[in-house]
């Protein structure tokens, strides 16, 4: 793109935006892997800033439920441990792990996902929240 205020030289535009991404996931969708935010093109970066997630029923069995990158390696956003969910859960109730992945820039083109480590859960209960993010434009 052509720069106006600096002639012969280019510009290089990078947009951040912030966006919300509310979801509500049953067992069997944080078993199979829910996809919160989708991949995104390319040149688009995402950067996840915060999260509420609220559990409702019960969860047994599990490991633990992850929000982690979509990527084949998953870069892990924030981890609950099955003994810690319920009720409200954020950044801020002291209830998880925060992740790498956490106010961190994931892989060009990954999306989000709600994940379970271990043992399929067993139970009753769902999950209803909202995952904060930048997308970055290169």
């Amino acid at each position: 793109m052509p720069n106006r205020k600096f002639p012969g030289r280019t510009a290089i535009q990078m947009e951040e935006i912030l966006l919300a991404a509310p979801f509500t996931a049953t067992m069997a969708e944080i078993i199979a892997g829910k996809t919160i935010v989708a991949a995104r093109k390319p040149n688009q970066i995402l950067k996840p800033v915060g999260f509420r997630m609220e559990a409702t029923g019960t969860f047994s069995t599990l490991t633990d439920i992850r929000l982690a990158s979509d990527n084949a390696t998953p870069v892990e956003i924030v981890t609950v441990t099955q003994s810690n969910i319920s009720g409200r859960m954020s950044l801020d109730t002291g209830t998880l792990t925060v992740g790498a992945g956490m106010d961190a820039n994931l892989g060009a083109g990954d999306g989000i996902k709600l994940r379970q480590t271990g043992s399929d859960m067993t139970g009753g209960g769902s999950l209803v929240g909202v995952v904060y993010f930048l997308v970055t434009s290169q």
